[in-house]
């Protein structure tokens, strides 16, 4: 979507026989991308709201310790809380366009953070070994 929004609003000098003009034509409209996307953002929240309280409740039985407040449960939470923003402003204000992909982009590297980046995130943020 990024692409597509800065193509068509910035006037992107686009090759008309490149790989990058024949994948531009290819997609839908802008505006159903951004339907699709909202769609898949309502469930992705859903189901991250989902896991993150069956994580607050079942971590004393999984585990055999209590809820606990590491980096993967902060970036999560914050993760949670962008996500949910986001969802916020579309209802609120109708937030749309660049945007609305900016703030997806963020709470997507947050979560990826999360679940993913946990070395990254011991060693280079928290200089740990």
């Amino acid at each position: 979507m990024s692409v597509y929004d800065r193509a068509l609003h910035r006037q992107l000098a686009i090759v008309p026989n490149s790989r990058l003009s024949h994948w531009l034509e290819d997609l839908p409209p802008l505006m159903m991308m951004e339907g699709l996307l909202f769609n898949l953002l309502y469930v992705g929240f859903a189901l991250l709201t989902m896991t993150i309280f069956s994580g607050l409740f079942f971590s004393q039985v999984l585990f055999g310790k209590p809820f606990v407040f590491d980096h993967k449960t902060i970036f999560a939470l914050v993760s949670w809380i962008l996500f949910a923003g986001l969802l916020i402003a579309r209802w609120w204000v109708g937030l749309r366009g660049w945007a609305a992909i900016r703030w997806v982009l963020s709470a997507y590297v947050v979560l990826l953070l999360a679940y993913v980046g946990s070395r990254f995130v011991l060693e280079v943020v928290l200089q740990r070994a």
